[in-house]
């Protein structure tokens, strides 16, 4: 049988249209542009990410350590933001040479945080290849106490120096070898940022000029008073008048002669018109030169008085055997004036006089004085001015105040400068307690001054157990390149290795 024509028509319609491309061709066109494009994604986010790492221009760190060694805290922050003042911070070594030494690392590390900030410019500068440099930036006079890997911390001509040594905090073991045990670098930074920025501090003079120990002999406790926002200079008060009007405490440390009448009325005018106050540290002396001068200001305005004598221990429990060349005994710490809030606890007393705390009658009851640093029991004076041995319980330092005058003076006298000198410090850790009294006497008398708020940042102690991880320059590019590129290649390779195997099936 014949089919029909329209039956033939309708068959020639069912028959598919050929199309274009064949459907494997479409389908490897399809993941083909798919591999395509996720290389291209991928390249892109490199290029992004490799910029973003670039506008950082310094190392990358993650700070990891329990206390945030490496990193800066909310006060630190907060000033900083808050400053309309330009800073600048300069280390005085080679930037290059510094990345090579441990200790300048870990500070250069915290240095690049506060560079972030606007106002903050930190630079490094050899000394050998800017000479001058040093004398030119905090002036003839300042320049002598500095030396290479110092930092110095500037606002307009205001300057405040940085020891290198004094970025860490060091403990003596076994009384031969120093173990670095901590890290005060935001502390310090920051204490002298707000110093330099500072319109009003208190400045401590130290008298030069009647045979005292030099200060370069104390940096320890004159450093926490720096860093505490005061000024520290050296005064020769031979050489002049008047105590300069900005003088907010004036200190002695061990002088070999007395004052003169005319220095001794000079002191006592500037107490009772400026409202200044007194330090005075003594030592024994072999030739038991009177301190008249110096003991009747004392007594007339804070009923003190400086002993010709020496301290000894009859009790052999109370004898440092460790010091005993150093005549060390047992004292203790009296809960009172400068200390009334704090703990009573040991300290050691080496070759230290004794101090009079006088008996005020009813016409100086604007006068209060009391002893801040006591022996024990069993202590012995011995003088060398034929006078009696006396046992018992002696005070050794002390300190008071005087109400009288139109403003409130306070004066404090202490026995032996031996425990407050860094070589103590260092050698015998209850030294380091004599040292806190000095400092919490003096900020007693500086009380009316506002507190730099850098004092406070804690001090970060190295935690064994604690993690750092930081990254550097080259190594973030690095990880950008593995993280952006080299992965994202292996993905999409293994992709196509997946396909061209599947593609069979």
């Amino acid at each position: 049988m014949k089919k029909s024509k329209n039956t033939d028509i309708q068959n020639t319609n069912r028959e598919p249209k050929k199309k274009l491309f064949s459907a494997r061709l479409r389908r490897d066109f399809r993941y083909g542009t798919n591999a395509v494009i996720l290389v291209a994604a991928a390249l892109v986010l490199f290029v992004v990410a490799n910029l973003i790492l670039e506008s950082f221009g310094t190392e990358l760190t993650v700070d990891m350590t329990r206390e945030k060694l490496y990193s800066i805290g909310e006060v630190t922050d907060k000033n900083l933001k808050a400053l309309d003042k330009d800073i600048e911070i300069i280390a005085l070594y080679d930037e290059v040479q510094g990345a090579s030494d441990a200790n300048c690392v870990e500070v250069m590390k915290i240095l690049a945080l506060y560079d972030t900030y606007d106002r903050v410019t930190v630079s490094y500068k050899d000394p050998d290849k800017h000479p001058g440099l040093i004398r030119k930036t905090v002036g003839e006079i300042e320049a002598s106490s500095y030396s290479e890997g110092d930092y110095i911390v500037k606002c307009g001509d205001k300057t405040r120096r940085i020891a290198s040594s004094d970025m860490f905090v060091y403990e003596t073991v076994n009384f031969f070898y120093r173990q670095k045990t901590g890290i005060q670098v935001e502390q310090k930074l920051t204490s002298a940022i707000l110093f330099v920025t500072s319109d009003e501090y208190p400045v401590i003079y130290c008298d030069t000029g009647h045979g005292e120990k030099s200060r370069s002999d104390f940096t320890k406790i004159f450093n926490r008073l720096e860093q505490e926002g005061c000024d520290v200079q050296d005064l020769d008060i031979t050489e002049i008048t008047t105590i300069p009007e900005d003088a907010a405490v004036l200190v002695f440390l061990s002088p070999k002669k007395d004052l003169t009448e005319v220095e001794a009325n000079m002191i006592e005018q500037w107490l009772i018109q400026s409202g200044g106050q007194i330090v005075f540290c003594a030592d024994e002396d072999p030739t038991w030169t009177p301190f008249t001068n110096f003991n009747r200001i004392l007594q007339e305005q804070f009923g003190l008085a400086i002993n010709s004598d020496v301290i000894s221990e009859t009790n052999s429990n109370n004898i440092i055997a460790s010091a005993n060349s150093d005549k060390a005994i047992k004292g203790l710490s009296v809960s009172k004036g400068p200390l009334a809030n704090s703990s009573v606890y040991q300290v050691y007393l080496h070759a230290t006089r004794s101090v009079e705390v006088l008996s005020l009658d009813t016409d100086t009851t604007y006068i209060e004085n009391y002893g801040i640093i006591k022996t024990m029991d069993t202590a012995k004076s011995v003088s060398g001015l034929d006078q009696p041995e006396r046992t018992g319980v002696h005070v050794v330092a002390a300190a008071a105040v005087n109400n009288y005058h139109r403003k409130t003076i306070h004066g404090a006298v202490f026995g032996s400068t031996v425990s407050l000198t860094d070589a103590y410090f260092e050698k015998y850790i209850p030294a380091q307690y004599t040292s806190a009294i000095f400092v919490q006497t003096v900020d007693w008398m500086i009380s009316e001054y506002n507190e730099n708020e850098g004092s406070a940042i804690q001090i970060k102690t190295y935690d064994a157990a604690s993690t750092r991880v930081a990254v550097d320059k080259g190594q973030s590019n690095m990880l950008a390149v593995v993280s952006m590129l080299v992965i994202p290649v292996i993905i999409i390779g293994i992709g196509i290795v997946v396909w061209v195997r599947r593609r069979h099936l």
